[in-house]
């Protein structure tokens, strides 16, 4: 039985531009980690005076044996 991706993998990344995701996907590749994205859409009560387009956060998710990689290719370290 597959473990749920919340079990297996870690976040590494979180954006409300899809341009930044975009961009961390493909150092993800790059590099050969591989990832998941998941979004989710902000809140009414969240999104007060906030651009359309940056109402969708874009989770980045990389398996929990590959977190410290990542984190150091991103340097977020």
């Amino acid at each position: 039985m597959k473990m749920p991706y919340f079990m297996s993998h870690r976040l590494v990344y979180s954006s409300f531009s899809p341009e930044d995701a975009l961009r961390i996907q493909k150092k993800m590749k790059a590099n050969d980690i591989p990832f998941l994205v998941k979004k989710k859409q902000a809140s009414l009560t969240d999104t007060f005076g906030q651009l359309a387009d940056r109402q969708i956060a874009y989770d980045i998710y990389v398996p929990n044996d590959m977190f410290d990689r990542s984190k150091h290719m991103l340097n977020l370290l």
